[in-house]
């Protein structure tokens, strides 16, 4: 059964489930673009790790945080040619160790040869901001070609609308690689079976605007799910 909602579904950010669901967003998306890419390119999973903050507690408890992201690699030469993260919530939590490890590990790759996009599908904390003013929104995406910056382009995603599609960019004259953000989060909601997670009667984590909540009750009942 596909999510009931025509773009993101707000009820999957909920801090008990994306762990999980990133995990699948990011599986879904390397091999949709490993069966697209090959055999030129390889898609691999890199972890990036980074303690957490020493708290006085029990013991045997997580010191290190590992988290995924997508890299596209050229066979040949073996080199990272571009680099895409779908953001967590420590990533935008302004001044905790996941923040500073985000910001460090995008400046790494923003002053390399290496493309970067970067993908926000969660509402709460403090998220990447270009210098412009954007429309209204509550996701993003962001794609940085090297030879481009500092200018990136930017899709600016309400809660109504469809994810983008979006490019990929490759090594120099390489087409882009499209991926289909959309087609990816309804593979994954289907593969792990988030339909049967999810309880559509109450209200998502974190809460929805005023406006966005009367919609979605509407559209809930609509499809039988209130």
């Amino acid at each position: 059964m596909p999510s009931p909602f025509p773009g993101m579904d707000p009820y999957l950010e909920d801090p008990g489930l994306w762990p999980d669901v990133h995990h699948e967003l990011i599986s879904t998306a390397r091999h949709t673009l490993t069966e697209r890419l090959r055999p030129k390119y390889s898609v691999r999973i890199e972890d990036r790790v980074y303690p957490v903050e020493p708290v006085e507690a029990t013991t045997l408890i997580e010191e290190e945080i590992h988290e995924s992201r997508i890299e596209v690699i050229d066979r040949k030469d073996r080199t990272v040619v571009t680099v895409i993260e779908i953001l967590s919530p420590a990533n935008k939590v302004a001044g905790s160790q996941g923040r500073l490890s985000y910001d460090r590990k995008r400046r790494e790759v923003m002053h390399s040869p290496s493309h970067f996009v970067g993908i926000d599908l969660l509402r709460g904390g403090a998220g990447f901001s270009p210098v412009e003013t954007l429309s209204p929104h509550d996701y993003r995406v962001h794609v940085s070609r090297a030879q481009r910056r500092p200018r990136g382009t930017v899709w600016p995603i309400r809660l109504d609308q469809r994810l983008p599609m979006i490019p990929i960019p490759l090594l120099d004259g390489d087409p882009d690689a499209e991926l289909d953000l959309q087609a990816v989060l309804d593979a994954s909601y289907d593969l792990a079976d988030y339909g049967q997670e999810v309880d559509y009667h109450v209200e998502p984590a974190p809460p929805l605007t005023f406006e966005q909540a009367r919609w979605a009750d509407g559209l809930l009942r609509e499809r039988g799910l209130r």
